[in-house]
């Protein structure tokens, strides 16, 4: 869900209706693997548009790998004006009605 004005973003491990999976063949869940794994392959440019649609193939090749039977959908909440800037970027400004 993408909003007019909220000075922030939250990229959540899945839907409310779903649970986010851990596996021993990680150190970490699913979720938290991927993130990893798209940060260090991006040397930490990227854009949050291009992120999430990454980071929720991801999960979802894993989840299809390692438990078919499941499904961990990510979720992105924020400003929709700031889809364009760096990840890993500090915000200077969030407008007030943009």
């Amino acid at each position: 869900t993408l909003v007019a004005a909220c000075k922030s973003t939250l990229i959540s491990a899945c839907r409310f209706d779903e649970l986010s999976w851990e596996h021993p063949t990680y150190q970490h869940g699913l979720f938290t693997k991927t993130f990893e794994e798209l940060c260090t392959q991006s040397n930490m440019e990227v854009s949050i548009n291009n992120f999430v649609p990454q980071l929720i193939s991801g999960v979802q090749a894993k989840m299809t790998a390692l438990i078919p039977s499941a499904t961990q959908t990510p979720q992105l909440f924020g400003q929709r004006n700031r889809m364009d800037e760096n990840l890993l970027a500090g915000w200077n400004y969030t407008p007030v009605n943009p």
